[in-house]
């Protein structure tokens, strides 16, 4: 999968699969929820990870991201 400018994102389909690379800019945690504000040179976007969805360990991993991490978000 090719991957896209957090700026292109606004113009996909909804639904349609994207993959993102950037900066974590904040992380927040709402129990079972997850909030990752992604940032790269075309802007910011929101990420939502919920824990049943995924690996616990996993989530428990991505939860402890630090401000300016880089991560890839499919």
């Amino acid at each position: 999968m090719e991957k896209n400018y957090i700026g292109e994102v606004f113009s996909k389909s909804e639904g349609e699969k994207v993959k993102l690379a950037g900066w974590v800019h904040t992380v927040a945690s709402l129990g079972k929820l997850l909030f990752i504000n992604l940032r790269d040179s075309s802007g910011l976007v929101q990420v939502v990870i919920k824990k049943d969805k995924m690996d616990p360990k996993e989530f428990d991993e991505i939860k402890g991201l630090g401000r300016e991490s880089s991560v890839i978000v499919e």
